[in-house]
């Protein structure tokens, strides 16, 4: 187990606890449930966890969820026909049996002929229980069962299963991302193959004018007001995460890359500081200032003739080269060592026209970029947001965790747990718990791709509204949640102090309005 999710808590993640049908279950996953790019999984975790006490499992402190909630959720889902993987509780309720489980009772029961059959006398229990077994034939090949019993083996299904479908995701729009679509296009039309280059300007500009309409937008801000967009770090955040995922190691060898590859870093640890909101941490305006003009100057070069079709001769090229090395002085980021010389563009042999031996057909050349021009605009006219970049549609529509298991705060690590059935004749018993790693921060930390809505639970109402503000960072939905009242209103949270009240209609269950709320807010159609 060398993942670097597991690192988080090594002493929870112990190796030993690990279930034994997890890598089955994942084969099965990957080969026959997630059976092409356009499946879109959502992953329901419901019921309770409970902790051992020994390693023998027979005394435990048990965090008891019946599991009705996210029962009710996973067959909303399945019957608007979307693909479930239900993480639940042994023995808390699965979907479609919620009502048999209360039916089946030994004075609804009837033998005939040796056959078992139900007894009822009420026509509407009659009509719920054909209803659920017709569901229940009707969205089977949809649904996958995973049953856990412990914290450590729902700890091990949800980060896992989380990591196969990120996988699947950056799978998917790895294609997307590198225009895959339209080299292949092109490739097969001319018989060209030096678009890798253009893939290279096009991501990569795209990724810059999203950094820059972001550090605009907090120029001359405090603080306090830069810390309120959240919502745009978080966004950007996800977006050069997958970036220097995808394209680093996919041009690794690129010499424009390598170069400015600590300036996207250095970016990427401001938004991190800002999500987190860090104590005392503070960005000057002379730093936001320089990152603007350092952008700006990239995005000049990369919409220099060389990409408007305007290249003529040789000459050109080699003016566009000397403009970058004439920028080269702009790089005074204060205290992020963007000044250093091995993180700028200061030679021709860094340039992105590397490789323009190849390039030296300019009838080609132009021909690339007139066609790459045509099937860009045809693609983004395929998407209804039109207005939208490349770097702003890849990320969306995704796979969804929805997090609604009654997860045990504390926990005995494997290695202190009692080797055999605890001696209760002699002495009290004390016992020292350790926190649970919180799996929500974990799975949104290392599987970007993801969306995810989870669920809090309070005993008061002060602690539940101060606890969601603090959660929804970490999370894109939050249903914050009474204990005394979770079945006639919740809280929805899709930002920090901002939420609504959700009350239960007359004529429904409140889990309907929930899904609904959920369905809103990630355009699940």
């Amino acid at each position: 187990m060398k993942e670097a999710y597991f690192a988080e808590d090594p002493k929870f993640f112990n190796k030993k606890l690990r279930p034994k049908n997890l890598d089955e279950i994942l084969k099965f996953l990957k080969e026959k449930f997630i059976l092409n790019d356009d499946d879109k999984i959502i992953l329901i975790t419901s019921g309770g966890t409970k902790v051992p006490l020994e390693k023998i499992e027979i005394r435990n402190i048990d965090n008891f969820s019946t599991g009705k909630r996210g029962t009710l959720i996973c067959e909303y889902f399945l019957k608007i026909n979307k693909k479930v993987i239900f993480l639940h509780r042994k023995g808390s309720y699965i979907p479609f049996e919620y009502h048999l489980k209360d039916l089946a009772k030994m004075e609804n029961l009837k033998v005939e002929e040796n056959n078992i059959r139900f007894n009822l006398k009420k026509e509407n229990e009659r009509n719920i229980l054909i209803d659920n077994l017709q569901n229940y034939k009707r969205y089977y090949n949809n649904l996958f069962l995973i049953s856990y019993d412990t914290i450590f083996e729902y700890g091990f299904y949800l980060t896992e299963i989380s990591n196969l479908l990120n996988q699947h995701m950056i799978n998917k729009y790895q294609d997307i991302f590198l225009l895959k679509n339209i080299y292949h296009k092109l490739k097969k039309e001319q018989n060209i193959n030096n678009l890798f280059l253009y893939e290279i300007f096009y991501s990569t500009n795209n990724i810059l004018n999203d950094m820059l309409l972001f550090f605009m937008s907090i120029q001359n801000k405090t603080c306090s007001e830069i810390m309120k967009h959240q919502n745009k770090s978080n966004e950007l955040y996800y977006k050069l995460l997958l970036f220097l995922n995808l394209r680093f190691d996919v041009y690794s060898n690129n010499q424009f890359f390598i170069n400015i590859q600590p300036f996207f870093k250095y970016i990427f640890a401001i938004l991190t500081n800002i999500i987190q909101m860090k104590e005392k941490y503070n960005i000057h305006q002379e730093v936001i200032q320089n990152i603007v003009h350092y952008i700006q100057m990239l995005i000049t070069n990369f919409n220099s003739d060389l990409l408007h079709n305007k290249i003529n001769d040789d000459k050109t090229i080699n003016n566009n080269i000397n403009n970058i090395n004439n920028n080269d002085n702009i790089n005074h980021c204060a205290g992020n060592k963007i000044n250093n010389p091995h993180n700028q563009l200061s030679n021709s042999d860094t340039y992105i026209l590397h490789n323009n031996n190849s390039l030296c057909n300019h009838y080609h050349l132009n021909n690339f970029s007139f066609n790459i021009n045509k099937y860009i605009n045809e693609e983004k006219g395929k998407n209804k947001k039109t207005n939208q970049h490349i770097s702003e549609q890849f990320l969306f529509p995704t796979h969804i965790v929805i997090m609604c298991a009654a997860a045990s705060d504390f926990y005995i690590p494997y290695d202190e747990m009692h080797e055999n059935k605890i001696d209760s004749n002699y002495s009290p018993l004390s016992i020292q718990l350790c926190l649970t790693p919180k799996f929500y921060k974990i799975i949104n930390s290392h599987f970007p791709l993801l969306k995810y809505c989870i669920f809090k639970l309070e005993d008061e109402e002060k602690i539940l509204i101060d606890k969601s503000n603090q959660r929804i960072k970490y999370t894109d939905l939050l249903i914050a949640n009474l204990l005394t009242q979770r079945y006639d209103y919740v809280y929805i949270f899709k930002k920090q102090f901002e939420y609504v009240l959700l009350k239960k209609s007359n004529t429904e269950q409140i889990e309907n309005d929930i899904c609904y709320e959920i369905c809103k807010h990630f355009s699940i159609l």
